[in-house]
């Protein structure tokens, strides 16, 4: 019967001499495929013949068509029954009885869900230990849209269906990740937990990060605790980076410390510290007070509601007042220690003699047992990165803390908008490592791309899994940056026609402004890791001068690259190389092109000279042009006049020459650790004033005398560059 419908209403159309290349014919055809309806189908095809809907925009015609154009569509026979009950699930027996089921479970019992504001149908059933797909249909008949395990539903119209169905539901509302940082994936540690399911977990060890002004002695107290010696070997005196170390005290408690920088340029870095910190130890020096950094830390703690501990240090030097200290921190900051009256720890120690030590251990230890630290260590593991670089040999790598369960190698992890799978992992020694639990400061190896400092690394379930993740983050980014852009637009063309109105009253007056060109000076940044990118843009873009303004084209995170030279060369742009590599090639690539190269270990030198050109008062400028490098194979001890000892590098020259008086800078792992000056060289037992390549020699380097075994030195010759600040300016 149904077979002989189908010739007929093909015959009627054909016989009404309908266009098939129109598709109405095709269209009418499909209908009664769907509806098996004959008598609505001619009915619709004089319709369409007759064209009263030959506009498609006509929605109640053409609504029919929605789901039948395609045309490998089959008919509805009892073969295919059952592949038409998988489009259309609730009409399944099986779906029916699951959903029978789910409503006599939930009838009368007391359900509680953890959720934001919006949750998957796979979380709510995997909660409520039900079928997903039963509860998928219940919410699709409930609020009248598609829905399948994996949509984000609203938790109100899962409550008010529980609610339909008898059951007594209560929402415990989890905490918000930081905008912009997560994703859609709300970590675990930020969540409340039930008191009784939180003491289920175990304990952790706290997470202390070391804030305070520069100078103050930071990182002195940190080698103090941990029997190290970092501060002598930091360039200029001072900390450029975030660094994260577990310490085993002298009661065998674990601590996970954080020092951050002090300079003012680092101020991002200082606040990434404490997104991941559970206590802060302020260190104030005794004999300089309460200073800018200091309040600035102060502000950092109480923004991420994190606990503080003063730590006044230099109390040795004579002179200082420790109850000075005290009373401008209650003065200017607020913050009221316990010898004043207050509820804030506050211990006196000195660093350099080791005074107070046991005290701020103590005082350490106490607030992480009032804090009640834990976590599950067997969920999927969840850190934040604190710093992330480009690695030779190891690709992007990204310097984490585990805040919730563990990180294994092999396992797939995402955080923004890269992803990857762990190769790799280093604890703060360099050591590999196979598993990281919480609290634990480890280096991440497997990235695609660099992770953002302050951002949230998850293990994924799968490949799958990291890459939706990061598709979802980038598109959240990407319309973002499409909002703020149209803002932006309609600002500035408000802005113009401002502009515009004011220029017609004052056009005389500003005529003469209008002829005075500014100068432009422009840079491409290059540094070791992003943390130290971020700062020197930072404080590049605060630096407007009277005459002359500064501009980034370009910034990256790695070796001075022959595209950067590229770039710079076409924008006329100088490059700022901030303690990163600058190859041999690159160089000489930069020499034919006439681009200008200044390499930089420390922050405020780099900012010294960039104001200098902005006031036109940097004096004659010059180039680090390498002449050779040389491979460290063996150290030696040599007894000097008046009983002084000397460090010897016995190197091989591998590429040009080494010589006397001549700079050079020491690299371990692609990554400068040192510079000096060439104090003596000697091949064999003669001194010579120079040793070529593919020659042994013994180096005594004044200035830094910190080398190992492995270690790369490169020399390098100052050559003065013909014009001033002229090279950089671009008018």
């Amino acid at each position: 019967m149904m077979a002989q419908s189908l010739n007929l209403l093909w015959k009627r159309i054909s016989a009404e001499n309908i266009q098939l290349n129109s598709n109405k014919a095709v269209y009418t055809y499909r209908f009664f495929q769907k509806t098996q309806n004959f008598l609505e189908a001619v009915s619709l095809e004089k319709q369409l013949r007759l064209g009263v809907s030959s506009n498609r925009n006509n929605q109640n015609i053409w609504r029919p068509f929605k789901f039948t154009l395609n045309p490998s569509r089959k008919l509805v026979t009892k073969a295919n029954r059952k592949s038409q009950l998988k489009q259309e699930p609730e009409k399944s027996p099986q779906v029916i009885e699951n959903l029978k089921k789910l409503e006599r479970n939930l009838k009368g019992a007391k359900v509680e869900i953890l959720s934001g504001d919006t949750i998957t149908v796979k979380d709510v059933a995997s909660q409520l230990k039900v079928s997903a797909k039963a509860l998928a249909v219940a919410l699709r008949k409930f609020t009248g849209e598609p829905t399948v395990a994996d949509s984000v539903v609203s938790i109100d119209a899962v409550e008010l269906v529980l609610s339909d169905w008898g059951a007594k539901v209560s929402v415990i509302k989890q905490a918000s990740a930081e905008p912009g940082k997560t994703g859609w994936k709300t970590p675990r540690f930020l969540q409340k937990y039930d008191p009784k399911v939180w003491a289920s977990f175990p304990l952790r060890p706290p997470v202390v990060t070391i804030m305070g002004h520069v100078d103050h002695g930071k990182t002195t107290l940190l080698d103090a605790l941990r029997n190290t010696s970092v501060a002598a070997s930091e360039r200029g005196g001072i900390t450029q980076n975030i660094g994260a170390f577990s310490v085993s005290l002298s009661n065998d408690a674990m601590v996970t410390f954080l020092d951050t920088p002090g300079h003012e340029a680092f101020a991002a870095m200082r606040a990434c510290g404490t997104q991941v910190t559970d206590i802060v130890v302020l260190v104030v020096a005794a004999d300089d007070g309460v200073m800018p950094q200091t309040l600035e830390a102060v502000n950092h703690a109480r923004n991420a509601q994190v606990p503080i501990i003063v730590a006044i240090n230099k109390v040795d030097i004579s002179g200082c007042s420790p109850e000075k200290v005290m009373n401008d921190l209650f003065s200017y900051a607020e913050l009221q220690v316990e010898q004043i009256g207050g509820d804030v720890q506050c211990v006196l120690v000195s660093a350099v003699k080791r005074q107070g030590l046991e005290n701020l251990i103590d005082a350490i230890l106490l607030q992480a047992e009032l804090s009640d630290l834990r976590a599950n260590k067997d969920d999927p593991g969840e850190a934040i990165c604190i710093e992330s670089k480009v690695s030779k040999g190891l690709g992007s790598v990204a310097n984490c803390i585990v805040r919730w369960g563990s990180f294994r190698v092999h396992d797939y992890v995402a955080s923004g908008r890269t992803w990857g799978r762990t190769r790799r992992m280093l604890d703060d020694r360099g050591n590999s490592i196979s598993l990281a639990g919480p609290s634990t400061p480890f280096t991440l190896v497997g990235m695609k791309e660099l992770v953002d400092p302050g951002s949230f690394v998850f293990v994924m379930k799968d490949e799958e899994d990291a890459k939706m993740f990061s598709e979802k983050f980038d598109a959240d980014i990407y319309f973002k940056k499409l909002q703020q852009t149209a803002l932006q637009v309609s600002l500035q063309r408000a802005s113009e026609k401002l502009k515009s109105r004011e220029g017609e009253d004052s056009f005389v007056t500003n005529s003469s402004h209008s002829s005075k060109l500014k100068k432009r000076l422009s840079f491409i940044v290059k540094a070791d890791v992003r943390g130290s990118v971020d700062a020197v843009l930072e404080c590049i873009n605060k630096m407007k001068g009277e005459e002359m303004d500064v501009e980034v084209i370009h910034s990256g995170v790695g070796a001075v690259s022959d595209s950067d030279i590229f770039l710079a060369a076409s924008s006329r742009a100088s490059i700022l190389a901030f303690n990163c590599k600058v190859p041999t090639a690159v160089i000489q690539h930069a020499k034919h092109k006439g681009v200008l190269i200044r390499h930089y270990n420390i922050i405020y030198e780099l900012l010294d000279d960039i104001q200098s050109l902005q006031e036109g008062k940097l004096e004659s400028s010059t180039v680090e042009k390498p002449i050779g490098t040389a491979q460290i194979k063996q150290i030696f001890h040599l007894d000097r006049k008046h009983g002084k000892e000397a460090r010897v590098a016995g190197c091989v020259v591998s590429y040009g020459l080494v010589a006397r008086d001549h700079k050079v800078r020491i690299y371990r792992s692609g990554h400068i650790v040192g510079e000096g000056k060439v104090d003596s060289l000697k091949f064999f037992k003669e001194d010579v004033p120079s040793v070529s390549s593919g020659k042994e020699c013994g180096v005594i380097i004044s200035g830094f005398e910190d080398f190992q075994q492995g270690d790369t030195l490169e020399v390098v010759e100052l050559v003065p560059v013909e014009s001033k600040e002229d090279k950089y300016l671009v008018t």
